[in-house]
């Protein structure tokens, strides 16, 4: 039972292993034992202990992601019938810790391969920034379509949790964390470039860059339609293509529209550092109706009047920007109080302590799951 609450979940379940991910995990030639190659460890920079006093707002939000397994723990049975549910797109990828080592095995690749490998970087950083990483494993998708599995509050779970980068709070299955492939080892440099472009252009319109192709990007189109309509008050940038901006570019503004775009949109974690004040519509778009994705730090970041300016939905930007401009001061208030919230929580050592604190709690309900079986 202890090689399964690790990640032998693996080996028992006879899951598919990738083996093109740097370090996969494999069945021993003489047991059913797991095996990884050993990660070069170096020196550590900070404990759990003072992950918990540096960053309390933000990982409370763990305990309240978890919080339908608290009775019951995870059983196997439940991690069995989350094995079985795939995402929609993206890989699902069986991350272990043990004694520092990290090893990331892809369960039945679906799309986003590429993924797969930014985030066995990323969580091999993780893993080396905090000293006492709890042995444990947890099943992450890469995704941004988490299953949506219905849930009666109150009710034992089904599923283990599926930990995820966006989901909607309705999803009560689904677990929030860091997104591995934008919260690389690069995000502080990446953080310090977005501060020293912040709104340099001294442009007080509201700005927005990003895709539209497929379904659900039906707020952005009508963002575009606005701007058409109020070029001096809202500054729009739509393609079909890639429509990536860089870091000089994300900032120049001194308002900054966030939209999600057919899913979760993940660019909030970059905008948060501009200094900006963020327009934030309660519907913000995505292919579920009124459904607002969320990710790991909005709890922490997030409160519509005090750290983001409110919005109804696209169609109430025109009366939002026409306040804004006539009484600047409370969004300048809101974006000073977010760059605060966001120099303080939102950082690489921070992203690492969020994924050693549900190593720690995973680990924990996995113990209390085993104890009931």
């Amino acid at each position: 039972m202890a090689l399964r609450a690790w990640l032998c979940v693996a080996a028992t379940l006879a899951m598919p292993v990738d083996e093109d991910l740097p370090c996969a995990w494999v069945r021993s030639s003489t047991s059913d034992r797991c095996v990884a190659p050993p990660m070069a460890r170096r020196t550590c920079s900070v404990t759990l202990a003072q992950c918990e006093a540096r960053y309390a707002p933000l990982l409370a939000r763990i305990a309240r992601d978890l919080a339908p397994w608290e009775a019951t723990g995870i059983t196997d049975a439940m991690v069995d019938a989350r094995v079985a549910r795939r995402s929609a797109v993206g890989d699902d990828l069986w991350l272990g810790a043990r004694n520092g080592t990290l090893a990331v095995a892809r369960v039945k690749p679906k799309g986003y391969k590429g993924r797969g490998h930014k985030a066995y970087a990323h969580l091999k950083r993780a893993l080396e920034t905090v000293c006492d990483v709890p042995d444990g494993s947890i099943l992450y998708s890469t995704s941004d379509h988490a299953p949506d599995l219905a849930h009666v509050d109150g009710a034992a779970p089904s599923h283990a949790p599926l930990h995820v980068f966006c989901a909607r709070r309705a999803d009560r299955l689904s677990v929030l964390a860091p997104e591995a492939p934008s919260f690389g080892v690069d995000y502080d440099a990446i953080v310090a470039k977005l501060r020293d472009n912040a709104n340099k252009s001294g442009d007080d319109r509201l700005w927005f860059a990003g895709k539209v192709a497929g379904p659900g990007n039906e707020a952005r189109a009508a963002a575009g339609r606005l701007a058409s309509a109020r070029p001096d008050l809202l500054d729009v940038r739509l393609s079909a293509g890639d429509a990536r901006v860089g870091a000089e570019d994300q900032c120049r503004h001194a308002f900054a529209l966030y939209l999600h775009g057919s899913a979760c949109s993940g660019r909030l974690k970059r905008l948060v550092h501009c200094g900006s004040a963020i327009v934030f519509p309660k519907a913000a778009g995505g292919v579920v109706p009124d459904g607002q994705y969320e990710e790991f730090f909005y709890d922490a970041l997030i409160e519509p009047g005090r750290t983001v300016v409110p919005a109804a939905d696209v169609a109430d930007l025109e009366r939002v920007m026409d306040e804004a401009r006539a009484d600047p001061a409370p969004a300048r208030r809101a974006a000073a109080e977010l760059d605060r919230r966001a120099a303080a929580l939102l950082s690489e050592e921070s992203v690492a302590c969020y994924w050693a604190a549900l190593f720690r709690e995973n680990a924990r309900l996995r113990r209390k799951g085993a104890s009931r079986s």
